[in-house]
């Protein structure tokens, strides 16, 4: 950004111009990730110690300003980009290769700054109605992230030809080389149960039959119900020819099936025009096709894609009303963010507290579900004067858009 406002001009800065909407996007992308993770952090004088002001120890900002800069940002980024043409520069020509997102294909970028605008103003609904109304109003007549060949994805293979891209509060989710370390990820109970109930053709390739079982097994969210040993033999577990031995496994920023289901909540609740079951239904079927895409990109493990007729036959399964909605949009959005999309997942259960959950009794103690991860040591030690008015927080204190109390089931 410095290098852009103090030594280009001219031909050459305009030239450069969509490398930092591109760059707004990511930006947002990453620090909505991050403040969706701590809450009021450094931002707005984050880095500035590179620059000539030179800000060692940068202050916190509220994560309600936060999200009013990156919303902001998208924004300028939506309008820069909408209607890009690029032409035969060297700065146009090189972004095919160094976009290892969407390989320079600008109007994708367009698309998926709109889809982040409607993701982030979904999110602060409740806490900040006027600035969501603001974006949702914005949006109308622009384009998202409606089709699984528009989806923010990439890999990053290194040099054992596995791909490597982590978390780290970065663009990506969950991606290959996660699976890996973790071993054993045991499918939750919720999305079992659901699973079977309905149909999902998605369940043969997400999870496991457990061998000692005839049947998919999920792991219990209530405590009281768990062994102490808990074997995969008896509890389904994520398909490891899905997941871990996929070596194409890509990272994951953004998909078409939660821009549609954040599009049918919207309309459901009238922030957006549109009908809120055709998008409801779009999003069961494009996270279909996402998750058998993601399968056969195993050349080892090539599976048959539903077909038209059987999806639709469990989208109707799903039993959809308008007095079951918003119930049967989450319940769908939550398998298919599942564990693949962990941020998204974890924020959104947040912001709706669904699905309700056994209350977590250990040893007879009522335990408390942590909302918040606490500062880091580096912070603590390197910006204490700044971190010093949140040094009581604790992993319970709800950030500034989680306005609802968690209902659980006793």
């Amino acid at each position: 950004e410095r290098i852009y406002n103090d030594e280009l001009g001219g031909q050459e800065k305009e030239d450069y111009k969509v490398y930092m909407h591109i760059i707004k996007i990511c930006k947002a992308l990453e620090t909505s990730i991050a403040t969706d993770l701590f809450g009021d952090m450094p931002y707005s004088e984050a880095l500035a110690a590179r620059l000539s002001n030179q800000v060692l120890f940068p202050k916190f900002d509220t994560q309600q300003a936060i999200y009013h800069s990156i919303l902001n940002d998208l924004e300028v980024a939506a309008e820069g980009l909408k209607n890009y043409t690029l032409n035969n520069s060297s700065a146009h020509k090189a972004l095919s290769t160094q976009d290892f997102i969407y390989g320079g294909d600008v109007d994708k970028w367009y698309k998926l700054a709109n889809s982040l605008r409607l993701r982030l103003a979904v999110r602060i609904s409740d806490a900040d109605n006027a600035k969501a109304s603001e974006v949702f109003n914005s949006l109308t007549g622009h384009s998202f992230i409606e089709s699984n060949a528009d989806n923010a994805i990439f890999s990053s293979a290194g040099p054992d030809g596995l791909n490597g891209v982590g978390e780290s509060y970065s663009l990506s989710n969950r991606t290959h080389n996660e699976f890996r370390r973790y071993g054993n990820t045991y499918a939750p109970a919720f999305f079992i149960n659901n699973m079977k109930t309905v149909g999902d053709p998605r369940l043969a390739i997400m999870y496991t039959l457990p061998a000692n079982s005839g049947d998919y097994v999920g792991f219990e969210n209530d405590p009281r119900k768990i062994p102490a040993i808990v074997n995969p033999d008896n509890v389904s577990i994520l398909d490891t020819l899905t997941f871990e031995q996929n070596i194409s496994f890509p990272g994951v920023a953004m998909t078409a099936s939660e821009v549609h289901f954040l599009k049918a909540e919207a309309a459901k609740r009238g922030w957006l025009p549109g009908d809120a079951e055709t998008s409801y239904k779009d999003g069961v079927r494009t996270s279909v096709e996402f998750y058998f895409n993601i399968r056969n990109l195993n050349p080892d493990a090539q599976v048959e894609i539903p077909t038209t007729t059987e999806v639709s036959e469990f989208i109707s399964n799903t039993n959809y009303s308008d007095v079951n909605a918003l119930e049967t949009i989450w319940t769908q959005k939550r398998i298919h963010l599942g564990i693949t999309m962990p941020f998204e997942s974890w924020s959104d259960f947040r912001r709706t507290d669904f699905p309700k959950l056994s209350t977590y009794i250990d040893r007879g103690t009522v335990h408390q579900r942590p909302v918040r991860l606490l500062y880091n040591v580096s912070e603590q030690l390197l910006n204490e004067e700044n971190l010093a008015p949140y040094k009581d927080v604790t992993q319970f204190d709800r950030l500034w858009w989680d306005t609802s109390d968690p209902v659980e089931i006793e």
